[in-house]
């Protein structure tokens, strides 16, 4: 039986990774929308999976973010791009807390600030999806 898509990414991700290492969240975040459109026919018709995708998520979000900027309502909201735009949205709901969350000290420009930011999720996103592809029995 040969390799599910899912496998095939994440074996793609750890040779691109073992390459270079300090690239990791930029490597996942090119391959996360590819990720996410494999799991969203699961989420939409899978409760159970939806459940675990959510209880994971806002988990993982609270580790990142902490409770400066609360968890957001994504329910509903499958695809990539949506959900990222819709994730950005919330955090720019909570700018004043943004530099707190993300240590940052000093004047930085809004393009790095949205970079890391998007590292930030894409991080919070890869841990939630393999989560559920493990939960799923997807992936070992």
């Amino acid at each position: 039986m040969g390799e599910s898509l899912p496998q095939s990414v994440l074996r793609r991700i750890v040779e691109e990774v073992g390459k270079e290492p300090g690239r990791f969240s930029e490597i996942v975040a090119s391959y996360l929308p590819l990720l996410m459109e494999y799991v969203a026919p699961i989420l939409r018709s899978d409760r159970r999976a939806y459940a675990r995708f959510r209880y994971v998520f806002v988990n993982s979000w609270r580790h990142a973010f902490g409770e400066e900027i609360p968890p957001p309502d994504f329910e509903g909201v499958y695809d990539y791009e949506v959900l990222i735009s819709k994730l950005m949205q919330h955090i720019a709901d909570y700018a004043d807390r943004v530099p707190v969350v993300l240590r940052l000290r000093g004047i930085y420009p809004a393009v790095e600030v949205e970079k890391r930011i998007r590292l930030l999720l894409s991080r919070v996103l890869f841990g939630t999806v393999l989560d559920l592809l493990r939960y799923e029995g997807i992936i070992p």
